[in-house]
């Protein structure tokens, strides 16, 4: 029950956080798988990173589920962006430790590795794609991108339109 009022209370402000700057385009809202997490204060610092970055509205990176649910505008930053934001942010380990963001897409259609794989092709024809992870007992796949390219969310979804699969953020 606590953690349903917590969930309850967590969606609340993140929709007064968008209600506050409504004169803006109706903002991209996605799910970014960040690996590199190592520890819970690991999550406050990818937070405090892409706070600061141009176009993003809002982010909250959970611990147990090594994903950030990311609001932002995409006339300023694109999905790839956001994924080269995560990548930027200095981590807490030092050295060679990176944190990664690979965006989440819920696609009803993927059924089985047949549909998967269609939804895989049409992904990584796109010269911007490093990867696609697709999860049929989930319906969703995961894109990992080239670094320095500019791909939106909605050219993803297009690239999946094409061959039949409708797709969203997730």
């Amino acid at each position: 029950m606590r953690l349903l009022a917590l969930a309850i209370a967590s969606a609340l402000s993140f929709n007064v956080t968008y209600a506050e700057d409504s004169s803006q385009t109706t903002p991209t809202v996605a799910t970014y798988a960040i690996g590199g997490l190592h520890c819970p204060p690991c999550t406050r610092t990818v937070e405090a990173s892409l706070a600061r970055t141009k176009g993003v509205k809002s982010a909250k990176v959970d611990w147990a589920t090594k994903s950030a649910h990311i609001q932002f505008d995409e006339n300023v930053i694109t999905a790839t962006q956001v994924s080269d934001a995560v990548a930027r942010t200095p981590h807490m380990m030092g050295g060679g430790m990176r944190y990664s963001g690979t965006l989440a897409l819920s696609v009803p259609a993927i059924q089985d590795k047949a549909t998967g794989k269609t939804a895989s092709d049409a992904l990584t024809k796109l010269p911007e794609i490093a990867k696609v992870n697709v999860f049929p007992s989930t319906h969703t796949l995961t894109v990992q991108f080239k670094e320095g390219v500019k791909l939106t969310s909605s050219q993803l979804i297009d690239a999946l339109d094409q061959v039949g699969l409708k797709a969203k953020t997730y």
